[in-house]
C-alpha cells in the first residue's frame, strides 16, 4: 500500500515543488509558528480611583443625612518616601483617577487658595497592589456644624 502510494505521488513531485517555489517567489511566505514572535504582553494598569466629597453642607448634618456633595479639589500623590510623584484633579462629579505602580502611597488633598481654613482635608495613606485599582475617599471638611 505504501508503495502504491508513492508510486502515485512521485510523478507529481516536481509540480509540487514548482507550485511551492511559484509561492514564495510571489512574495507570500509560509507561514512557521517557530518563527513568529509572540505579541508583547499588554501593559497592566494599577492606580488609585477614589471620590472627594465635601461636607457637611449643610446645618444640622447627622449620619443619616451627611449634606455631602461631589468636590472639585487638587490632590498631589507622594511615595514611600514623602517624594511627589503624581497629581490627580477630582471633576465636578467629585471623581479622580491616576495609574501608579504597585506601591505604598500617601495622597495629600490640597488646601484652598488664599486665607481659607475650609474646606479641609487630611492625607490619606493607600497601599496600590499588583494590577489592582484601588478605591478611596477622600473627605474634605466645610466646618460647618
Amino acid at each position: 500500500m505504501v508503495g502504491a502510494l508513492t508510486a502515485r505521488t512521485a510523478g507529481r513531485r516536481p509540480l509540487l515543488t514548482a507550485l511551492a517555489a511559484a509561492f514564495l517567489l510571489s512574495g507570500c511566505a509560509v507561514f512557521d509558528p517557530e518563527e513568529t514572535p509572540s505579541p508583547p504582553p499588554s501593559p497592566v494598569i494599577s492606580g488609585i480611583r477614589g471620590t472627594v466629597l465635601l461636607g457637611p453642607t449643610c446645618e444640622g448634618a447627622t449620619r443619616a443625612d451627611a449634606c455631602t456633595e461631589p468636590y472639585a479639589a487638587r490632590l498631589i500623590i507622594l511615595d514611600a518616601d514623602g517624594t511627589p510623584v503624581g497629581e490627580a484633579s477630582s471633576g465636578a462629579d467629585g471623581l479622580f483617577e491616576i495609574v501608579l505602580p504597585p506601591g505604598v502611597y500617601t495622597i495629600q488633598p490640597v488646601p484652598p487658595e488664599g486665607d481659607a481654613l475650609f474646606p479641609v482635608a487630611f492625607p490619606v495613606s493607600v497601599v496600590v497592589g499588583e494590577e489592582e485599582w484601588t478605591e478611596v475617599g477622600i473627605d474634605y471638611d466645610t466646618g460647618i456644624r
